[in-house]
């Protein structure tokens, strides 16, 4: 089922969305109750429009909830596709604790 699809009692809404670093893509889609996660992705029309990011989708989740691909999406969810992390943000944290150790201690070098 597709947005051109009647919907009724037997029918919900959701949202796929996939944020990239300068723009948004979102699709609204009327899909059957009991949709799953992975099934809404598929009907989006995602694979389509990113072809080379198909298989760099790290996760996906419902308004900042991670989920699988078998959660069972209800009325009004939004799935958000989310990117492969491209740093570690423990390791970050870590630098950057060093590096505010090293500026206190007057030795500012890297």
């Amino acid at each position: 089922m597709t947005e051109s699809h009647t919907c009724d009692a037997s029918c919900i809404h959701v949202e796929v969305v996939f944020a990239q670093p300068d723009t948004i893509w979102r699709k609204t889609l009327q899909v059957p109750i009991g949709t799953t996660a992975r099934q809404a992705l598929d009907l989006s029309g995602f694979d389509q429009a990113f072809p080379n990011e198909v298989r760099q989708v790290g996760a996906m989740g419902v308004y900042g909830q991670h989920c699988q691909d078998d959660y069972v999406l209800v009325d009004g969810d939004r799935l958000e596709l989310y990117r492969p992390l491209q740093f570690d943000p423990k390791e970050s944290r870590r630098r950057r604790a060093m590096h505010k150790q090293r500026v206190k201690n007057g030795n500012s070098a890297v």
